[in-house]
């Protein structure tokens, strides 16, 4: 699957409960929320302040750098009380020449089918509009932190993707919800699918991308 730099502007109702993070100026932001945050954390953790901020600094740049145009990290209760912290991503790319929207959406499921990925992959309608939603569970290094004792070298994460393309099928907005929480990760599905059917395209004269909320 590939896809060009340039698309529109596009704009959505974030949902509730999620704090946003910078993805322009982050460093000199960042470092500005250091002192802060060691401000209010427990003394053990203090000293690991700097390097999951310079780690989250660097994270939200390479996202940045791949378009993405909204992050957030939010904290919900889920179903049964327990508090549920989340990750929020909207990126949008171009996917090329103007076609079919539903033609986009076929190829985009066949390229993730063809992956092998061990998630699940379905078209959906929300709203008139097609889009492929999709599930999965994966594992990723855990983060190694000098007041916390290591039990395991990888963590695990419930993700949900929807990717919507635009009226004219030439541009796609990604939304990724990521949680650790993995037995409530499904109570989001909802969530998922409302943000997506709020996303609208806007062409704009420098095709810059950004999420007018």
């Amino acid at each position: 699957m590939t896809s060009t730099s340039s698309a529109p502007a596009v704009s959505a109702t974030i949902p509730p409960g999620y704090f946003e993070m910078p993805l322009r100026d982050t460093h000199r932001i960042l470092e500005r929320a250091t002192s802060l945050v060691r401000a209010t954390v427990p003394d053990a953790l203090k000293a690991d302040v700097p390097s999951v901020i310079g780690t989250a600094g660097f994270f939200l740049e390479v996202l940045a750098a791949k378009n993405a145009v909204y992050c957030g990290m939010g904290k919900h209760s889920a179903e049964n009380g327990e508090p549920v912290v989340s990750w929020l991503t909207v990126s949008v790319v171009g996917f090329g020449d103007e076609r079919n929207p539903r033609l986009v959406v076929g190829e985009i499921t066949r390229d993730k089918v063809a992956s092998g990925g061990s998630g699940s992959v379905e078209i959906v309608d929300v709203a008139g509009r097609p889009m492929v939603f999709t599930e999965d569970r994966r594992t990723y290094t855990a983060a190694r932190l000098s007041s916390v004792r290591a039990t395991e070298g990888s963590a695990s994460v419930f993700q949900i993707e929807a990717v919507v393309p635009s009226d004219n099928g030439a541009s796609l907005a990604v939304i990724e919800f990521s949680t650790a929480a993995l037995e409530h990760g499904p109570e989001y599905r909802a969530m998922v699918l409302g943000l997506a059917a709020s996303i609208k395209f806007h062409e704009s004269a420098s095709r810059t991308s950004s999420l007018d909320l």
